[in-house]
């Protein structure tokens, strides 16, 4: 069906076409949407999520051609999501909290399986996220052009007030880095490259994220293959230009305002591994500043202590860990629901065997984009760079199941997967019908 009408910044009509290619682009966008809401939680993102979803799982009923690589792919995270819910810990309101958490992988990325099944171009989809991302970029920088004191206050408040930064600009901005790849995205309004450039450096930057510059470090290191010593030599220039740049602009910085938190940012650097480490040597609440290395022993131990049973199927939905002190977070919480480190988060819902699922979940998708990704196609390779940040991640922010920070990081990988697979596929058959011997020896 055609709906025609005139837009009030043209003259001539345009038309909108109603089909399962332009609603699941527009439940995308409800999808990505709540990226730019805040505060985390807001009724919107379920409302957003709610829509998304069942537009989504109609069209996942029309899509008759998923390969049995798209049809098998999520099965860990699903066994990992049943694990959990067929037991609960004491707290219901925390299981249900959970089972979120443990279902929005599949949903998201099964979210960008349909995308790619119903038609959407790479092109656009890379365009859509790099405008997203160019979108709030600007968002988070006019915090600071509207609120110059901002610069001065403590990391802490910056982030209560501007935010701390969205992994979608680390990905956009390590792609668009290198003109070739720049060139495979759909720039819809044609803005300049370097403008593009400088607005999300710029943001990246603002963002004091440690977890946002790994994210984007390790992004970089599939893109130029700088494991690959074939490939070092043709990325030692950028590399050391971006260094180099980098190291100006934080000299610069150092001699504004902005020192404090340059420094503090700086000793968060240095200390990153220091964090990560397990220790219980805190005694009262004020010892304790580095809730990584603290609440995780205390999880670690509930799961030593639990039964076989509870070691390997893990204590189900709404386990919670006690975090020894009395009112330590405030409010009259004093069981921690969610853990900075996601294994450990995992190995207490779900056990052993959920920490072995998730894994295995990582170990085959880059199994899959080996046996799939064409020589030189970028595409493969900033999939594998996603792949590899998310389970950085878990590390450090939980990783999949974060309250929101990778539901978009979800969504792209799930495109891209299915684009490599299905690319390939056709590939072959091209191939096939257009040389029959290549097509025997295939049977063969």
């Amino acid at each position: 069906m055609l709906t025609k009408n005139r837009l009030f910044f043209f003259n001539k009509p345009y038309k909108i076409k109603l089909s399962w290619k332009n609603l699941t682009s527009f439940s995308l966008v409800l999808l990505f949407l709540p990226e730019f809401i805040h505060p985390e939680g807001n009724i919107l993102h379920y409302i957003c999520y709610f829509v998304a979803a069942v537009m989504l799982m109609t069209g996942l009923v029309r899509c008759r051609n998923l390969t049995r690589e798209e049809k098998t792919f999520l099965l860990p995270l699903v066994f990992l999501f049943l694990i959990g819910s067929f037991h609960s810990g004491s707290d219901k309101f925390n299981y249900y909290k959970d089972m979120w958490y443990f279902s929005k992988p599949v949903l998201f990325i099964g979210a960008g399986i349909i995308a790619q099944k119903t038609g959407i171009k790479r092109n656009y989809f890379l365009g859509m996220i790099l405008y997203f991302s160019l979108a709030l970029s600007l968002k988070h920088i006019c915090f600071f052009l509207l609120m110059p004191q901002l610069l001065a206050e403590s990391l802490m408040q910056i982030r209560e007030v501007a935010g701390g930064g969205n992994l979608l600009i680390a990905f956009s901005v390590a792609y668009i880095s290198r003109r070739k790849r720049f060139l495979e995205v759909k720039n819809f309004l044609n803005i300049p490259r370097l403008a593009l450039l400088l607005i999300l450096y710029s943001s990246m930057l603002l963002s004091w994220s440690r977890t946002i510059f790994a994210v984007y470090l390790i992004t970089m290191i599939f893109l130029e293959r700088i494991y690959d010593i074939k490939y070092i030599k043709r990325s030692i220039g950028t590399i050391a230009f971006v260094g180099a740049l980098l190291v100006c602009v934080f000299l610069f910085l150092n001699s504004t305002p902005m020192r404090a938190n340059i420094e503090e940012i700086t000793r968060k650097i240095f200390s990153s591994y220091s964090e990560i480490l397990v220790s219980s040597k805190y005694t009262n609440t004020g010892e304790i500043s580095n809730w990584r290395g603290y609440e995780t022993p205390l999880a670690i131990n509930k799961i030593a202590n639990g039964s076989i049973g509870d070691q390997i199927w893990g204590y189900g939905f709404g386990a919670t860990v006690f975090i020894g002190f009395d009112d330590i977070l405030g409010f009259g919480i004093y069981d921690i629901p969610l853990l900075h480190n996601g294994f450990i988060h995992i190995a207490l819902k779900t056990g052993y065997l959920g920490v072995l699922l998730y894994i295995g979940f990582f170990f085959n998708l880059m199994k899959i984009i080996r046996k799939h990704k064409f020589i030189g196609d970028a595409t493969g390779d900033l999939l594998a760079g996603i792949l590899m940040s998310s389970f950085f991640t878990t590390l450090v922010i939980t990783g999949y199941y974060n309250k929101s920070a990778l539901n978009s990081t979800c969504i792209i990988s799930g495109y891209l997967l299915s684009w490599i697979i299905n690319n390939r596929r056709m590939s072959i058959q091209s191939t096939s019908k257009n040389n029959p011997y290549v097509a025997y020896n295939r049977s063969e």
